[in-house]
């Protein structure tokens, strides 16, 4: 080391606890390892301090802006003589690691200045009738986590500026609109996306967010989204997608999640609650041996008989009730569009298609992610006589 551990000791290799370096380690005379009560281990690269007192001026801020003194839980927030990584929903790992607020009734517009906390990792504010805005967000470099469902967010503008994040939710909110390309495709650590129950509009391009590699759960349930199915061609690793209740129309491509490399996870794909039709092809899921498959409340006049002998699938049920463990067939129903353990299918002459969920005409919706139907072998013509019937004595 140059001579440098026989001019500077120990602190040519680290810097002692108490003290720190940009480098971690003195390196010469005129740049000696500097005092800082904060920094704990040997080696520190930085002081604490003055990120501390930054911190608790954001915090207290925050608290003050908005609505602190109505908060559901503010334990030692604000007080001077606890320590911020102490306060209700606030921890630290070096700096402030952490805000978890959920469901704590906090209001009005969080200050931008809550994206310079250090090493800000999780900002948890769902459930809260906030006005967010992703302003400056661009300053959280080391964002992973944001949680702002249920929180009236009507816009996500910016948030392609925080390219850490790995798990976004947006749920249960009124972000209206087309599917927001030009942001999410620049977030490209995301493993987790979720958008459901908000007022998405127009076609989904599985190819424009083809740059979402880690992507391995998408959650776009109960919107309004149109036209064919997305096959999500090179999407490696998505094991959960929820596509139910919107408007899709069409058949299912025989080549969805055709590039998922591990087909032996737990998969679940929910493609419920849309307009999709034809015959339910066994080679679009054949090679998932850990299968959840709801299919319910669509137009489907057929399914491949090979489904009804996937008896792992939907937890085993298939293999008891085989083809109607998937869907109910023609001609009957049940709330769920399938049979299982808790639901069969019964017999309903109204009910034209596989997978119906309503014994009397009209649709039933259901809100996304979770159950589904699934079905037996094609359109009788007895049902074909029962559509007919249907539609001239409505």
């Amino acid at each position: 080391m140059n001579g440098q551990v026989k001019n500077f000791g120990c602190d040519a290799i680290l810097c002692p606890s108490g003290t720190y370096h940009a480098n971690g380690k003195q390196g010469d005379k005129s740049s000696p390892c500097k005092e800082c009560p904060d920094s704990e281990f040997l080696g520190s690269t930085q002081c604490l301090v003055s990120s501390t007192i930054r911190d608790r001026e954001i915090l207290e801020l925050f608290y003050k802006t908005c609505g602190g003194d109505n908060w559901w839980n503010r334990a030692n927030w604000t007080d001077p003589n606890v320590h911020i990584c102490n306060w209700h929903g606030i921890s630290c790992k070096g700096g402030t690691h952490s805000v978890l607020l959920g469901s704590n009734n906090i209001v009005g517009t969080p200050p931008e200045d809550l994206f310079e906390l250090s090493q800000l990792e999780k900002l948890w504010l769902y459930s809260n009738p906030i006005k967010f805005k992703f302003d400056g967000i661009e300053k959280a470099t080391e964002l992973t986590e944001l949680l702002l469902d249920s929180t009236g967010l009507t816009t996500v503008k910016g948030i392609g500026k925080v390219p850490s994040l790995i798990d976004l939710d947006l749920r249960f909110n009124s972000i209206g609109g087309e599917f927001p390309y030009d942001e999410i495709k620049n977030l490209v650590h995301l493993k987790t996306l979720s958008i459901s129950d908000n007022a998405l509009t127009g076609h989904l391009s599985s190819s424009l967010i083809e740059d979402l590699a880690s992507l391995t759960t998408l959650r776009l349930g109960a919107n309004m989204l149109s036209g064919p199915l997305p096959d999500f061609t090179g999407f490696h690793n998505l094991h959960t997608l929820d596509l139910s209740d919107n408007q899709f129309s069409g058949e299912i491509s025989t080549r969805l999640l055709f590039d998922v490399d591990d087909v032996s996870l737990r998969t679940e794909i929910d493609l419920s609650s849309n307009n999709l039709e034809g015959t339910v092809p066994w080679k679009a899921f054949r090679d998932f041996s850990n299968l959840e498959l709801y299919l319910r409340d669509n137009n489907f006049v057929g399914i491949d008989e090979e489904m009804c002998r996937e008896t792992d699938w939907n937890g085993g049920e298939v293999g008891k009730y085989s083809c109607d463990a998937l869907l109910c067939p023609p001609g009957t129903y049940s709330n769920i569009g399938r049979q299982s353990d808790g639901s069969n299918c019964e017999e309903c002459a109204s009910a034209q298609y596989y997978g119906s969920v309503h014994c009397s005409g009209g649709k039933t919706t259901f809100s996304s992610a979770a159950y589904e139907g699934r079905g037996i072998i094609g359109l009788s013509f007895v049902g074909l006589i029962t559509l007919l019937f249907s539609l001239c004595f409505s």
